[in-house]
């Protein structure tokens, strides 16, 4: 790792190698978790809960590939992953056929849910890689337009 690449992670949370390769792994997992996954536009998405007790703090990170499709059936599919591209748990797929429903708001965050789940996602521009949270968050930058485009497809709806 060279010197600009040290100052990229410090500064973006990801070299220029680190974002292609996730990216490229972002999609291989996704492509093998849903039916038809080059159809889909990815974005990665993340998501925190907090829980303030009295003496205690927790804070819950979750990770997710999202894929938009925009073809009929408008689609939404929602995949967990871990920070490190390693562990991955199965595919939640919302369409308005079963009972899907999107929204983004003005606060940044999107959601989708269906009478069985439901997720609050923060899509993922790039953390620094000094803060203290980006040990939580995939190595990865994702441009402005990327996520605005997520974001209209939400608003939208299915």
């Amino acid at each position: 790792m060279g010197i600009m690449d040290i100052v990229k992670k410090a500064a973006t949370g990801a070299t220029d190698e680190e974002n292609r390769k996730n990216r490229e792994k972002m999609r291989e997992i996704f492509d093998g978790a849903v039916a038809d996954g080059s159809a889909y536009k990815l974005l990665y998405c993340k998501a925190e809960n907090y829980t303030d007790a009295v003496l205690v703090k927790v804070t819950m990170h979750s990770s997710y590939i999202v894929g938009c499709k925009e073809s009929a059936p408008r689609t939404i599919a929602v995949v967990p992953i871990d920070a490190d591209l390693t562990a991955v748990g199965e595919p939640y797929i919302f369409t308005k056929e079963n009972g899907g429903i999107s929204n983004a708001n003005m606060m940044g965050y999107c959601s989708v849910s269906n009478p069985q789940y439901g997720f609050t996602l923060v899509p993922f521009d790039y953390q620094p890689g000094v803060n203290r949270g980006s040990k939580y968050t995939l190595s990865l930058r994702q441009t402005q337009e990327e996520i605005k485009e997520f974001k209209t497809f939400f608003k939208k709806g299915l």
